[in-house]
């Protein structure tokens, strides 16, 4: 599993560096106000859950504190940073924020421009459709199950739940 840590590109630009996040998403977070700062990978093959996820986030967060890996270049993690996990073979990001108290999943709330503008790729419509290929896959779901995964790509891509429906069709999905 793949993951990428965001930090602050600069506290004094922002008002909720530090801040929780119903402080943050009351006060202009963006995901463009971050930038990476490290990346690496895990050799776990499971993302069934997100218990599991937690899990994960928090080993990575005890890490980040206590034991720096020699090429860390970012501060120790905290509230207001920003996790990115990825299971291995989807094109699908997962995005938490470090909270007062735990994790907060805010894959919803990230735009693909925002993504795109922290990240050195860009996603096409080709490639939402094999993140909704991949979640239907991994849910044992299909198209007609799936309209909550189809309202989402909705929602980042300006298309309609119709279109979108229609094209994952004659994709054959």
């Amino acid at each position: 599993m793949k993951f990428k840590i965001f930090q602050l590109k600069n506290m004094r630009e922002t008002d909720y560096g530090f801040m929780g996040w119903d402080f943050a998403s009351s006060h202009g977070f963006k995901i463009a106000d971050y930038k990476e700062v490290y990346s690496g990978e895990r050799e776990y093959n499971i993302f069934s859950s997100r218990d599991f996820s937690v899990l994960l986030l928090d080993e990575l967060y005890y890490e980040f504190n206590m034991e720096h890996p020699a090429d860390f270049v970012g501060n120790s993690l905290s509230v207001s940073d920003v996790i990115a996990l990825k299971k291995d073979g989807t094109d699908y990001w997962h995005w938490y924020y470090c909270d007062r108290f735990g994790w907060k999943e805010i894959t919803e709330m990230i735009s693909v421009e925002e993504v795109n503008s922290v990240n050195k790729f860009e996603f096409t419509l080709d490639d939402l459709i094999n993140v909704l290929r991949d979640l239907i896959k991994e849910n044992g779901k299909t198209w007609s199950d799936s309209t909550a995964a189809i309202k989402y790509v909705s929602k980042i891509t300006g298309l309609t739940y119709d279109d979108i429906y229609e094209r994952s069709h004659n994709e054959n999905v």
